[in-house]
């Protein structure tokens, strides 16, 4: 179970010290808080196109996330571009639990 992040507060903590990963159309960032559920931030501009896009984007990330499961006690960030719209489901998974795996080994990943 994941909760959201929310709160500028919040977001920008995890930007400016979490762990960058990089699959596809995607950017995940995360940084390990402590005991408790996992959190999840979403972003997706205006750059990826009007209101009816951006929230099938949310909508197919926010799926994706539930599928694969988030490790506990890490705040998410989910950047989502235009391609998430197009792919298939299973690519966008795949996507996803690459870069979720990076972000729980702690590395940086590209």
């Amino acid at each position: 179970m994941s909760a959201s992040l929310s709160g500028s507060v919040a977001f920008d903590r995890v930007l400016r010290s979490g762990v960058r990963c990089r699959r596809g159309g995607i950017t995940v960032i995360g940084l390990e808080r402590g005991p408790g559920p996992a959190r999840v931030g979403l972003v997706v501009g205006r750059r990826v196109g009007k209101a009816v896009k951006r929230n099938r984007v949310k909508r197919r990330l926010r799926a994706g996330l539930r599928e694969i499961g988030l490790k506990d006690g890490i705040d998410y960030v989910v950047i989502g571009s235009s391609a998430v719209a197009g792919i298939p489901f299973s690519t966008l998974r795949g996507w996803l639990r690459e870069a979720v795996a990076v972000i729980g080994s702690g590395k940086e990943g590209t």
